[in-house]
């Protein structure tokens, strides 16, 4: 949707207090599911800025982010982060991107880091597969051997 707020978002002088209205409105996602509505309670009403349009526009942005995310069709409970410890984002191909990013340092690497990078993860791969072959094998045997000890235990009594 779009409204027009990005400038005045952007804008960290002209209009403080509609900034600071907006970013806790992004900080509700940090918050326990029960805590959004009573949080929103108290932001749905934006500050008023004395410039009609502008308000306008804020009244227009409370109205959806109401019906879309407070009451519509994502429920707090879809976007709330406040339990979450793995991935900050809801789009699991996005905190996959970012994870890459941040292990390269850089947006777009070059193709032989990218290729040892690759070559690296399949190493660990590989290895955690035959870690993992390895503990079933011997879990396996240790269970045959504690049965057969068991057995035997049973037998000489």
């Amino acid at each position: 949707m779009q409204i027009g707020l990005r400038l005045i978002y952007d804008s960290t002088t002209e209009y403080p207090a509609v900034r600071l209205w907006m970013r806790r409105i992004m900080a509700m996602s940090m918050l326990a599911e029960f805590a959004i509505p009573l949080c929103w309670g108290h932001l749905q009403n934006p500050p008023s800025t004395g410039d009609s349009v502008v308000d306008a526009k804020t009244s227009s942005f409370a109205d959806y982010f109401d019906r879309t995310w407070i009451s519509g069709s994502f429920p707090p409970r879809l976007w709330s982060h406040f339990s979450n410890m793995g991935t900050r984002t809801t789009n699991l191909a996005e905190g996959y991107h970012n994870s890459l990013n941040s292990r390269f340092g850089m947006p777009h690497p070059s193709l032989r880091s990218f290729l040892d990078w690759l070559q690296k993860c399949q190493f660990e791969v590989q290895c955690r597969g035959i870690a993992y072959n390895w503990l079933l094998v011997n879990h396996r045997n240790n269970e045959r051997q504690h049965t057969f000890t068991s057995t035997n235990r049973l037998a000489l009594l």
